[in-house]
């Protein structure tokens, strides 16, 4: 297992825990709340990106996000419960492990060499960029995660020799 997935003790270790499944209105959706004492070897202060599975289903990567001084939440779309067959009131194994924060290729090729994407780049906050990061990575393809990049950063896709932008 990579280096992220060891012990809770490391500053991106595994975290496993039983929590319920949770929602506060039909028309919301499902989350689970972590306490903030299960985060402290990571040292979270802010919302951040991790991978989950819940009774070992993988998930993918959601945001962890404070709740409350003591509470923290991972939100559940219809989908992931769907999938894996929980809903509210149900007992789930948790299991979280911080994403990779690196900055997907496209993207970051762009930045480095195009200096209106770097401007772009410099004045989202972090918020905006975690958001464009996590929207270019879910792209399937090359071609999609660059045109991803350049329409988050809201630079001019010039037309390539075919046809292709």
């Amino acid at each position: 297992m990579s280096p992220a997935g060891r012990g809770a003790r490391g500053t991106h270790g595994q975290i496993t825990l039983t929590v319920v499944v949770q929602r506060k209105q039909p028309n919301l959706p499902r989350y689970l709340l972590v306490p903030t004492a299960r985060l402290a070897g990571w040292h979270v202060t802010e919302t951040i990106v991790v991978d989950v599975a819940l009774d070992d289903n993988t998930i993918g990567r959601r945001t962890l996000k404070r709740w409350d001084a003591r509470r923290w939440f991972v939100e559940l779309p219809d989908r992931s419960c769907r999938r894996v067959g929980i809903d509210v009131g149900q007992r789930v194994t948790l299991t979280m492990r911080r994403a990779s924060t690196e900055m997907p290729r496209e993207l970051a090729e762009l930045v480095q060499r195009d200096p209106q994407a770097r401007i772009a780049w410099s004045a989202l906050s972090e918020s905006r960029r975690r958001m464009l990061q996590e929207e270019v990575r879910s792209g399937a393809r090359p071609e999609t995660r660059t045109r991803r990049a350049r329409c988050g950063l809201r630079v001019e896709v010039l037309a390539q020799p075919g046809g292709a932008a």
